[in-house]
C-alpha cells in the first residue's frame, strides 16, 4: 500500500509520487509516515528527507518547513529541496 507525497517550494511542484513511507526531522523530534498514518499538521527543521517508493529510495534535503497528512495524502511546503546523490 502507498500514499499520494507532493513537495512544493515556492517556485515549484517539486515532486508527486506514490509512496510507501517518508521519514524526516519536525520541531517535535523524528517522524516517519506509513500509509493511512493518523491526520497531522508539523513542522519540518532542515533535514535530509528519505522518500521509500516501490523502486528506490530518495534522498532530498529540505529546509524549514510543514507537513500535512490526512485521508492518505501528504503535502509537504518547504522553502528550499535539492535531490541529494549517494
Amino acid at each position: 500500500m502507498a500514499f499520494k507525497l507532493e513537495i512544493y517550494t515556492p517556485y515549484e511542484k517539486f515532486f508527486e509520487g506514490n509512496v510507501n513511507s517518508i521519514s524526516l526531522n519536525t520541531l517535535s523530534g523524528s517522524l516517519q509516515i506509513l500509509p493511512r498514518h493518523i491526520q497531522t499538521v508539523v513542522g519540518i527543521k532542515p533535514c535530509i528527507m528519505k522518500i521509500n517508493t516501490e523502486d528506490e529510495t530518495l534522498k532530498v534535503k529540505v529546509s524549514e518547513g510543514i507537513l500535512e497528512f490526512q485521508k492518505n495524502n501528504c503535502k509537504i511546503f518547504v522553502s528550499f529541496a535539492q535531490k541529494v546523490e549517494d
